[in-house]
Formats: structure tokens, C-alpha cells, sequence
């Protein structure tokens, strides 16, 4: 809904309901400069049960930032040379409780003459409130902003190891975290390797725990020795798949603690320190 300037009379159609959830009807005239909205959509934008619905009111609800993207898609919508029918999304502040909803919208103009020259007479279409699923999406990307974010900060690393053939796949985040080139292509020995003293027993104990209780799920800090000689602590998660025998795959991210784990242990020696001196 922007500015619809439409020819002929309103025009009534049935709602319907499409396979990406209900779709409510509407329908526009010029004569009053009125729209047609059955129950559900006036339900939807929070209108009232009965009484005329101007475009006023439409563009009252339609929030400002989206005001000049539905103006231009009605624009482009009525003109007989262009006729688009994309669909698009916007947001509504609902008059009713001042909610905000993300709304999806569908259009198509009828054309006809009016002295001669084509214009549009009617224009009938669509709406659907996707909120959820707007909110849900938006989520997911923050989601992997946040994590695409933490990558490139080198403080952590997807992995992906083939159980079946004790390959891992190499990323440059996870070369980055043991200080190999970003191209390497480390064996899985080569990685284990890397354990502090007695890091892979305690981590293979704590795997089969895990596994014999059903879970499939591990997290546990490590400690490694990199190349360089540092050690480093970092926070294994794991998820070992399928759920149940023979595994065949595990996935899981690694997140380097160690400046964490030093403060930990800086804040422990000084309490010890401050016990014995009492």
C-alpha cells in the first residue's frame, strides 16, 4: 500500500489462502478513493470491523522508512507500460495497539481505455503478515554475523571431521588457531599431535562417557602446544553424527580461551596467595 491511484469502480474478491500461509483479499477503487478489505485483513492491519478504509488511513499505518518503496512499487504497478506485480514486503504500525508487523503484499492492476488512452481501472491483490517468520530470519542472520565475526577474529574455527576415514576438513580459521599457513592441509595425527600431556586420553574418556549415555554431544576445554611452543586452551563443542552407532561424522567449532583460562588461573594464585598470608 502506497499511493494507488486507480480508474473504475472497487471491486470485491474472496480471500484465499496460499501454500505459504493465509493470504487476506483486498481491492481498490478511485471513486472514493476507497479500499475493499475483507475481515481477515482488516484484521490483520489492526482496522476496524466495519466502515470505509481510505488510502489515508493505508498510508498512515505504512511506516514512513517504507512509505517511498511501496509508493514506487504501486507507481510502476499502475503504469500501463511497465505493469509490475512483484511481490514485496513492508511494515505496518497496526493503529490499534501500536505493534509493528512486517506485512507481504501482492498486486495486479487491470487495464482498460478511458477516452481512448490505457489506464488502470482496478487493482486487486494479496496480503499476508510474515512477522514470525521475518523475526526468525533476521535472528539467523545476526546469528551468523556474529559467528562469521568471531571467525574472522581468529578466536575461533569450524571443523568438520569424516569419522570413517579420520580425515578432517582444513579451513584457514582453523589453520590460523595452531599457527599453521592458512593453506595447510594437517592429518589428523598431526593435530592430535598438538595435545598438551595427557589431553587426548582425558578427552577420548570423556567422549566415550558421553557416548555411553547416549549423548552425542561433547564440550570440554583442551589444552594444546602449537607450534611455536605456546600453549593454548580452547573450547572444543562437538556433535557427533548420526545420533546413534556406527558414527560417521563430527562437527563442531573451536573457540580459543586461553586469555580467559590465564585470568582464571592469575585470580586463583592471588586468592591462594592471600589465604596463606592470613
Amino acid at each position: 500500500p502506497g499511493r494507488h491511484v486507480l480508474a473504475g469502480p472497487a471491486c470485491r474478491s474472496p480471500r484465499s489462502r496460499g501454500a505459504g500461509g493465509p493470504h487476506r483479499r483486498l481491492a481498490l477503487g478511485r471513486a472514493m478513493d476507497t479500499i475493499n478489505y475483507s475481515d481477515l485483513a482488516r484484521s490483520i492491519f489492526g482496522l476496524p470491523e466495519s466502515g470505509a478504509i481510505t488510502m489515508d488511513m493505508v498510508r498512515a499505518l505504512t511506516h514512513p522508512e517504507d512509505l517511498p518503496v511501496t509508493r514506487d512499487i504501486a507507481k510502476r504497478a499502475l503504469n500501463p507500460d511497465v505493469r509490475g506485480s512483484e511481490v514485496y514486503s513492508y511494515r505496518i504500525i497496526r493503529p490499534d495497539n501500536g505493534e509493528m508487523r512486517w506485512i507481504q503484499a501482492h498486486g495486479l492492476a487491470q487495464f482498460g481505455l478511458v477516452d481512448g488512452v490505457e489506464t488502470a481501472l482496478t487493482y486487486s491483490g494479496s496480503i499476508q503478515d510474515v512477522t514470525e517468520r521475518r523475526v526468525l530470519r533476521d535472528a539467523l542472520t545476526d546469528q551468523e554475523a556474529r559467528l562469521r565475526l568471531a571467525i574472522e577474529a581468529g578466536d575461533l574455527a569450524v571443523w568438520d571431521l569424516d569419522i570413517t576415514t579420520d580425515t578432517v576438513s582444513p579451513t584457514p580459521e582453523l589453520n590460523r588457531l595452531f599457527g599453521l599457513p592458512p593453506n595447510a592441509t594437517p592429518s589428523t595425527e598431526y593435530l592430535r599431535s598438538l595435545y598438551a600431556p595427557g589431553e587426548e586420553e582425558r578427552l577420548k574418556e570423556i567422549s566415550e562417557e558421553q557416548m555411553a549415555e547416549g549423548g552425542t554431544n561433547v564440550q570440554t576445554e583442551v589444552r594444546y602446544i602449537i607450534p611455536d611452543g605456546q600453549e593454548r586452551t580452547f573450547l572444543l563443542r562437538a556433535q557427533i553424527q548420526p545420533e546413534q552407532p556406527p558414527f560417521k561424522r563430527a562437527i563442531g567449532v573451536l573457540i580459543d580461551v586461553t586469555d580467559r583460562v590465564r585470568q582464571e588461573q592469575r585470580v586463583t594464585t592471588i586468592a591462594m596467595e592471600m589465604c596463606h598470608r592470613l
